[in-house]
């Protein structure tokens, strides 16, 4: 008995695109769809620092405070008290720390809670995975390059949904990277399958720990390995020990926390920090700073020096590369006379007190060396 087969139907073009459309494993979107719908929020866990749904990336030299700063900013999300000055969401976190063991970690918070002013039972949103000597490999890597998640990726992933967490730390990238750090197709599928599935997927914020490598230490970006970690990032921050002034011994406690990208704040920005009892805190103002108006203008800083300096009969110039080059001399006062400003701040102010006609140059010495000078301007006399 032969069993009739019914012709095959050729299906149209069109119906050949639909058939394929729906198979398709990505969504499409057109922004037709968009019309009259509420534009979405930009979320935050610190303003302009840590951005929700994304990684951001904090670099620095091994023991300026890296991992003191991640479980301080732990500690302000779980009170919802400020994180170096800087507002922050209260919201529940989740610390991988790779480095540390639990009464290490125990004892740093110690000193942070004495910096707060709480005690341990204010810390309820706060959780760690102490991991210390363990295998702490979140993506490993096939001969072809391609990345695969691994276990432990996955607990991870699911005790921070199960918290609730909207802030996850991992301390540090060398320790769950488990690929060439120069190979930018390794360092993109880290960034964006391993840890970026977990920041879409909680709906909040992966801060990610990592060491510069030598180039990023001596170009000032803090950055490490291949170019891909920086492209890949969406936010990175960058903890440095300050640049000491000519003629003054550096400050082993002083620091300073720049937002060196920012996909979606300005870039550049920095905080003065300190290591103090334990934990790292904005650097106190100078009382000088300060007037019943805010802050002296680098401006008028300038304008107080020149003065000084007039006084005292020392000619200063605005030539760079004069020996007395009015910004770099007055950079070099001390810190109360300056103000905290810097050569970069007053050659800038230099450059609008000359352009708004607040000082002029005037020549002087010998007709057979004459030079020029910076003085105030005559209406400014």
């Amino acid at each position: 008995m032969e069993i009739a087969i019914p012709p095959l139907v050729e299906l149209s073009v069109f119906e050949a695109e639909t058939e394929a459309l729906t198979k398709r494993p990505f969504k499409i979107i057109s922004p037709i769809s968009l019309c009259g719908k509420p534009i979405p929020v930009r979320e935050w866990i610190v303003r302009d620092w840590l951005p929700c749904g994304v990684v951001t990336g904090l670099y620095g030299d091994g023991g300026l405070g890296k991992t003191l700063l991640a479980q301080q900013l732990q500690t302000s999300t779980a009170l919802g008290s400020a994180w170096l000055a800087l507002p922050v969401e209260q919201v529940p976190s989740l610390g991988v720390y790779c480095e540390d063991s639990a009464d290490e970690l125990w004892r740093r918070q110690a000193d942070i809670n004495a910096g707060f002013g709480v005690d341990y039972d204010a810390l309820a949103e706060v959780h760690w995975i102490p991991r210390l000597g363990e295998d702490n490999l979140l993506m490993t890597f096939a001969k072809t390059g391609a990345g695969e998640l691994t276990k432990f990726h996955s607990e991870v992933l699911s005790a921070a949904l199960d918290l609730r967490a909207r802030l996850t730390v991992f301390d540090t990238a060398a320790d769950v990277f488990g690929g060439n750090e120069n190979d930018r197709n390794h360092v993109r599928q880290f960034v964006s399958r391993a840890l970026g599935s977990i920041s879409q997927k909680t709906n909040g914020a992966v801060l990610l720990c990592a060491h510069p490598s030598r180039t990023g230490l001596a170009s000032g970006e803090g950055d490490g390995g291949s170019t891909g970690w920086s492209n890949s990032l969406r936010s990175r921050l960058f903890l440095r020990a300050p640049s000491a002034e000519a003629g003054e011994a550096p400050n082993p406690n002083a620091r300073v926390l720049q937002r060196r990208k920012a996909n979606y704040a300005a870039r550049n920005d920095e905080l003065r920090l300190r290591w103090h009892n334990g934990v790292i805190e904005p650097e106190p103002p100078i009382a000088s700073l300060a007037t019943p108006f805010g802050r002296l203008d680098a401006r008028d800083v300038f304008m107080a020096l020149l003065d000084e300096f007039t006084t005292n009969r020392r000619p200063v110039s605005e030539a760079s590369r004069a020996s007395n080059y009015a910004p770099r001399l007055f950079a070099k006062q001390s810190r109360e006379q300056r103000q905290d400003y810097r050569e970069f701040d007053f050659a800038r102010a230099m450059e609008t007190l000359f352009a708004s006609r607040k000082i002029e140059n005037v020549d002087y010495g010998r007709p057979s060396d004459m030079r020029r000078r910076i003085v105030r301007a005559r209406a400014e006399q």
